[in-house]
């Protein structure tokens, strides 16, 4: 699975990352290690590796994090045929930290794709949003080799 974001995201970010994190315990021990989550950050000057960790950590340990908003990842975005994320200088609303409730330096958010990929040894599925947990994790399994339910 790949979601690009950024931890300073006040809505979508959060919450899909969490959806992915109750997928993945919804599945057992033997393909819950098949499942791989990776989270690229779109906003390296905010999202640190140590920022990055920590967030992940809340969600999953297990999740993995990723260093983007450069010109690797938008090549990767181009070859999944979404959008560049880009940065909104002036959003309409402060950005607060969804961990902290604190306005942090660089009050600016970022437009980036709210897509999650899911890449399985013979097929890719991508959900564009509203995917419940359970809905995550029935596909999970499939691509873990699970077989239908």
């Amino acid at each position: 699975m790949v979601f690009f974001g950024y931890t300073h995201c006040p809505d979508l970010c959060p919450t899909t990352m969490a959806d992915l994190a109750a997928a993945r315990r919804q599945l057992p021990q033997e393909f819950r290690q098949k499942v791989v989550v990776a989270f690229v950050t779109e906003d390296p000057d905010r999202d640190s590796p140590a920022v990055l960790r920590d967030w992940l950590d809340a969600m999953d340990p297990e999740f993995v994090g990723l260093q983007g908003g450069n010109q690797d990842t938008a090549a990767a975005l181009r070859e999944l045929y979404l959008p560049e994320s880009s940065i909104i200088p002036t959003p309409s609303a402060p950005v607060v930290h969804p961990d902290d409730g604190h306005v942090h330096p660089g009050d600016y958010g970022v437009d980036h794709p709210g897509v999650v990929y899911a890449f399985g040894p013979e097929q890719t599925l991508f959900y564009t949003g509203g995917t419940r947990p359970q809905q995550y994790a029935e596909d999970f399994a499939l691509l873990a080799g699970a077989g239908p339910e």
